[in-house]
């Protein structure tokens, strides 16, 4: 059973979406149906990272075929981390969301879980794949799940699904073309069989060009500031549990793709052949983040600022990725995890406030502190963390960036991030400041209290309580999860 762990984690939510799709049931069992599948994916992913961390590398060929005639999976014990992470968003996103099924996709419920199952099992093909065309294939797959999930939003969303699908099919291509260049050159597709031939080949314009296109298409993936245009109105207006799970994992896995790209298919070595890259992708990560969080501060809509701050918080990652430094490395694939779990607390949080005030904006939060306490509380919990207060994780995840970036001469991202963090505290203070004071206004008068506000603010506040964990368990993550994987 061990050593199927690896494609039962993406086969299982594949076949359950199928089911879901054939055998469509009651929406009174639609909860508990799904929560106990997911819960199950949970186990099996689980189960994958404790035989990554007993076995430290687990494979598998599909159909018992090697490469490079057949496709094989590969999980490290970082992949086993976020294999973990997806599943577990997953359950936490259909808990959070499902009270709002009714209002936001109705009757089309079957199709949107069957959606929802599969981009849970894309998400895990793309962590677990060890094959550069079949992650292609596992992001059009995700591509087409998340566009699908997204237009259940109506109105608005329709939009937004059209300009993520312009803005996803170029970076989708881009990323092809850079696979077909590569192919063209080694003929193999098996990431380890690249990664050995360009060790011990000669960079010539063609890789350049191979590993051109597939950075490209990345940052298009990754919402990267400027081609980030489609991202805050595509989660804005998306259903409540779209967003839930979209959000914390979609922008990160795009960054743990580039980090495969870099390391383990061009051996970690670029900067020894084009060093000039490196400057300009730190400068272009140091302008993203100041961008992304000016963007987050002209928000009055909760949904969007959180959704601009995506955006800044992919200017971390792609920085320290690029920063030729092991520290900066290890610095964004830690910040990687810590903010898909503030993400996924600040969408829950999204949810919450909605179903406390009855709506979003602004200037719905006042009193929010004393119409659902647990909510302001998870509120001011992921603040300390997206500032970078100790002992939260992003305190951590941003020193080891800045301690990567100070050695690797890149003062600028230093600063990128410091203003960040003050930019945080300001879009922070302003949310905090209309939620504690009492309002005035008319609207104020129609707020009831919602037990299920209080039930997802509770959850938020629990799952925000765990960034405290990870940053006072960061060493330890970091030595046993991501440095094994980083060359150092």
């Amino acid at each position: 059973m061990s050593d199927q762990l690896i494609i039962l984690a993406i086969i299982y939510p594949l076949f359950v979406g199928v089911v879901r799709t054939v055998f469509p049931c009651r929406d009174p069992l639609l909860a508990i149906w799904g929560m106990v599948h997911l819960a199950l994916a949970n186990l099996l992913s689980l189960g994958l990272l404790v035989q990554t961390l007993t076995e430290h590398q687990v494979t598998y060929h599909l159909s018992g075929w090697a490469p490079p005639l057949g496709i094989e999976l590969r999980a490290t014990v970082f992949s086993g981390l976020i294999s973990w992470l997806i599943s577990a968003v997953a359950l936490v996103g259909f808990i959070g969301g499902r009270d709002t099924w009714k209002d936001q996709v109705g009757e089309r419920l079957p199709h949107f879980l069957a959606l929802f199952f599969l981009l849970v099992a894309a998400f895990q093909g793309l962590c677990l794949s060890n094959d550069a065309f079949n992650l292609y294939v596992m992001l059009e797959i995700s591509s087409l799940a998340t566009y699908g999930l997204i237009a259940f939003g109506g109105g608005r969303a329709y939009l937004a699904t059209f300009h993520y699908i312009v803005m996803g099919t170029i970076g989708a291509s881009f990323y092809l073309i850079g696979v077909g260049y590569l192919y063209i050159k080694t003929g193999t597709l098996n990431i380890s069989d690249l990664a050995q031939i360009l060790a011990g080949v000669p960079w010539t314009e063609a890789y350049i060009l191979a590993l051109g296109f597939l950075i490209i298409g990345l940052l298009l993936k990754m919402a990267v500031f400027p081609l980030h245009l489609w991202l805050p109105n595509a989660y804005t207006y998306a259903p409540d549990a779209t967003s839930i799970l979209v959000a914390p994992l979609s922008t990160k896995l795009a960054v743990f793709l580039m980090f495969r790209v870099m390391f383990d298919i061009f051996g970690g070595v670029i900067d020894d052949n084009i060093p000039s890259w490196s400057l300009f992708m730190v400068l272009l990560a140091s302008f993203g983040i100041l961008a992304g969080t000016s963007l987050s501060l002209a928000q009055r809509d909760l949904k969007k600022i959180f959704a601009c701050l995506i955006v800044a918080e992919a200017g971390y990652m792609l920085g320290g990725l690029w920063l030729h430094d092991p520290r900066g490395n290890v610095g964004a694939l830690f910040h990687l995890v810590n903010d898909a779990v503030a993400t996924l607390v600040l969408f829950l949080v999204v949810v919450a406030v909605q179903e406390s005030v009855g709506g979003r904006n602004l200037g719905h939060l006042s009193g929010l502190f004393r119409k659902s306490p647990l909510t302001a509380a998870a509120l001011i919990v992921v603040a300390f963390n997206l500032i970078g207060v100790p002992p939260f994780a992003g305190f951590f995840s941003k020193a080891t960036l800045i301690t990567g970036a100070i050695a690797s001469g890149r003062l600028e991202f230093v600063v990128a991030l410091l203003l960040a963090s003050l930019g945080n505290l300001v879009i922070f203070f302003r949310i905090l400041e209309r939620a504690y004071f009492p309002s005035e206004e008319p609207f104020e008068e129609k707020w009831t209290r919602s037990k299920r506000g209080d039930v997802l603010g509770a959850l938020a506040l629990c799952i925000g309580l765990f960034l405290i964990v990870l940053g006072l368990q960061s060493n330890t993550i970091m030595d046993l999860f991501i440095r094994p994987v980083v060359p150092l």
